[in-house]
């Protein structure tokens, strides 16, 4: 039943999208119209390929937390180390945390539509070479949630039983003027007319 309420909508939502391109393009996901459409974006590769263990998954996390300009340009270096450094306590915490029958589901199904949607991305990947981490957009819930706990699990070890509301708001506060800070120190400038440059 939860893995039925969880996928179910994913697979509802997306429905008249895939049956208007089967009827139209002769193909639900479209990517025979992309190939056709775009010969000179293809760049076929074998899943052996070193391309999947050294440009793929850093190109990939990077984009997920911010590269903009349409891939053009990165974010400060110091942004990808806080990405990973979270990354990596998320992780952990999921490794370490207590085996509840509820969550083990729970995050089993996180875990399988997060490893699914990379799965598609990887495929993609093998006809084009775009590791956009706008593809992994429709598990940003999935991705948060599992995150969440896990970096929750680790406060749990560490003595934190809960956060404050005061606490949250803090956090909250600081995500908000990363985001900002980000638009006005890195998006923005890079996007003023030549001329404006000094």
């Amino acid at each position: 039943h939860a893995a039925v309420a969880f996928l179910l909508p994913a697979l509802l939502a997306p429905a008249p999208l895939f049956i208007r391109n089967a009827l139209v393009l002769g193909d639900a996901v479209g990517a025979g119209a992309q190939v056709r459409t775009l010969p000179n974006l293809l760049d076929p590769k074998a899943l052996s390929s070193s391309y999947f263990v050294t440009e793929f998954p850093v190109v990939l996390f990077e984009s997920f937390w911010g590269r903009f300009g349409w891939m053009s340009f990165r974010a400060p270096a110091w942004l990808y180390l806080i990405a990973l450094a979270t990354t990596v306590i998320a992780l952990a915490g999921l490794l370490i945390s207590r085996r509840e029958a509820a969550a083990s589901r729970t995050r089993f199904l996180f875990g399988a539509a997060i490893a699914i949607q990379i799965a598609q991305v990887a495929i993609y990947n093998l006809t084009f070479t775009q590791a956009q981490g706008r593809f992994l957009f429709p598990v940003i819930g999935p991705v948060a949630l599992a995150g969440c706990a896990g970096i929750a699990e680790v406060a749990r070890r560490f003595g934190w039983r809960e956060i404050s509301f005061p606490a949250a708001l803090l956090v909250t506060a600081v995500l908000a003027i990363l985001n900002l800070s980000l638009l006005a120190l890195v998006v923005a400038p890079a996007y003023q007319p030549a001329a404006a440059l000094p």
